[in-house]
């Protein structure tokens, strides 16, 4: 069995420095996307447990949040992050980039 290289692209960056454009374009040259979302009622929980200076625009995260769901790409994974602790999200991604390329 032939194991086929897989990638994974991580932007980090200050808000307003590109991430979320870049990524955009990355979406349309490689065929896994994913896009995570919450709740409102989960997204505000988590931004108030973020410590001193953390970016924590509550208004600007919702809109973000429901434009992951508004602008979608043909090929992209959403994943509900509600209730998923960071590995438990990092593990449904894994799944979906490995797991049955094996077989």
């Amino acid at each position: 069995m032939e194991e086929k290289p897989s990638d994974i692209i991580v932007l980090r960056g200050a808000p307003g420095s590109g991430k979320s454009q870049t990524a955009k374009c990355l979406s349309r040259l490689f065929s896994s996307v994913f896009g995570l979302f919450t709740t409102d009622d989960e997204l505000e929980r988590r931004l108030e447990l973020r410590q001193n200076g953390e970016f924590k625009d509550v208004a600007t995260c919702k809109k973000l949040n429901s434009d992951v769901l508004r602008i979608k790409c043909d090929t992209e994974l959403q994943i509900d992050t509600t209730g998923l602790s960071p590995t438990q999200t990092a593990r449904k991604i894994y799944e979906s980039l490995f797991v049955g390329e094996q077989s």
